[in-house]
């Protein structure tokens, strides 16, 4: 007579129901892709708004030097947020478009 305590998967919470669901949890190679643009994007942003606040804070406001850089929190069509888009795309490139080198079996 088998054993009517345990059911199969079921034991320890797993289910057909918990691996359906899971599945569709996986990323697209698409939602992959726009999450490293937007990674990338953030990045640029947060190092560009850091250089521009040490730039004015440190050298700026004790008179090291007499240019500021222009605030960048808000996007607007300006030179400096061409360079966080230019810079965003510079990054997602050099770090998130890393291809796999297709080796033959056996060798290097």
């Amino acid at each position: 007579m088998p054993d009517r305590s345990r059911s199969g998967d079921a034991q320890h919470g797993r289910s057909g129901r918990g691996r359906r669901f899971g599945d569709a949890d996986l990323p697209t190679k698409r939602q992959g892709t726009a999450l490293a643009a937007y990674i990338a994007l953030l990045l640029t942003y947060g190092l560009a708004n850091a250089l521009q606040d040490g730039w004015n804070e440190q050298l700026v406001k004790r008179g090291t030097v007499d240019s500021a850089l222009p605030s960048m929190i808000r996007p607007d069509l300006s030179w400096a947020w061409a360079g966080i888009l230019l810079g965003a795309v510079a990054i997602y490139f050099l770090l998130f478009r890393v291809d796999r080198v297709d080796r033959p079996e056996g060798g290097m």
